[in-house]
């Protein structure tokens, strides 16, 4: 049960980058080289030991270098 929590966390996190991937009238696109640097890298889920929490770290390509 917990496991399915940071996959969920995952999952939705994807589904936030997918949906980067759309028009502004909501039509679908092409990815292009820009939105590369959108994608978030979301890593080391860790449940806490109640089950209630999922930590998580987020990290995002520096555009600047």
């Amino acid at each position: 049960m917990t496991w399915t929590r940071a996959v969920a966390v995952g999952l939705l996190c994807t589904a936030c980058a997918i949906q980067g991937a759309l028009g502004q009238d909501g039509s679908r696109r092409k990815l292009t080289l820009d939105d590369l640097y959108r994608f978030r890298d979301v890593d080391g889920p860790q449940v806490s030991p109640e089950g209630g929490w999922v930590a998580y770290s987020v990290s995002a390509p520096d555009v600047a270098k």
